[in-house]
């Protein structure tokens, strides 16, 4: 009997997946399927056993490996992850999910260079893998590799040319860069895409700033505010640029909310650090 495919994300774009059109015994599947349905219930403990006896019912599949590596990355018992997705990756060495996988605990447990190589080898395997793709470019983005990182975001939007995520990486590279016009065009995409979202509102606003259109970049600002009338950057940086435009009063008003924002948060700070739970 062949068992069901699934292919879910998880976190830090981990994949459960299963390896498809393969017999495996009864048991074994009945088992797998319950660690399944454990595993969506968030049951993290009772789907590892019943992976681990799965395992023992089928010692040499890789896809028990694979979902069991998955549950301990949850767990974050990283070693006990990267043990299963090796074991997975000698018996399925084709399969780019298994190292996707593995490249994501490399990274967590601080293997840029292996996290990198994971990565690499799921892409080289599947071209159009966009996991491995973000995983990697977010990792280059994080080493400082911005023209790498840069390959990558390119690579997933000739393939995606609606992928917020990828609009919105091309946009911080833009923008850390200085290169204010391109980081325009870049969140202005991502905005197309999702005209709600916050970051990109604020990432356009940053680069009209940037690019010296401080009445545009105001104008985002505000509509940044009207999501998030408290937060003490939108309001700092509302009132630069309203300072650059010479409305001096409207400045003074933003600056000093965002001081006020600033010095509540100071406070509460200070109150739970001296008496919240230790």
């Amino acid at each position: 009997m062949a068992w069901n495919q699934k292919l879910a994300l998880v976190v830090g774009c981990i994949i459960f997946c299963l390896l498809p059109a393969r017999s495996w015994a009864d048991s074994a599947q009945a088992l797998f399927d319950q660690a399944l349905a454990a595993e969506s219930s968030g049951k993290l403990p009772e789907a590892l056993d019943l992976l681990t006896r799965a395992a023992e019912l089928e010692p040499d599949n890789s896809a028990v490996y694979n979902n069991r590596g998955v549950i301990y990355a949850h767990l974050e018992e990283y070693d006990a992850a990267l043990e299963d997705f090796d074991r997975a990756a000698s018996l399925a060495p084709e399969n780019p999910g298994i190292y996707n996988n593995r490249g994501v605990v490399r990274r967590e447990k601080g293997d840029v260079d292996g996290a990198l190589k994971d990565f690499g080898m799921a892409v080289s395997l599947e071209p159009g893998h966009m996991d491995a793709l973000f995983n990697r470019a977010a990792l280059w983005e994080a080493q400082g590799e911005a023209d790498k990182a840069y390959q990558d975001f390119k690579t997933i939007l000739k393939r995606d040319p609606g992928n917020l995520r990828a609009h919105m990486g091309m946009g911080r590279i833009m923008l850390a860069a200085g290169s204010a016009k391109k980081a325009v065009k870049a969140f202005a995409r991502a905005l197309k895409v999702d005209s709600e979202d916050l970051k990109a509102r604020k990432g356009l606003a940053d680069s009209h700033f940037l690019a010296g259109d401080y009445k545009e970049a105001l104008e985002d600002y505000r509509k940044a505010l009207k999501r998030e009338p408290s937060n003490a950057i939108l309001l700092a940086s509302s009132c630069s640029a309203l300072i650059r435009i010479g409305k001096y009063e409207e400045a003074v008003a933003d600056c000093t909310k965002a001081s006020s924002v600033s010095r509540l948060r100071q406070k509460l700070s200070t109150i739970w650090a001296l008496h919240g739970p230790s």
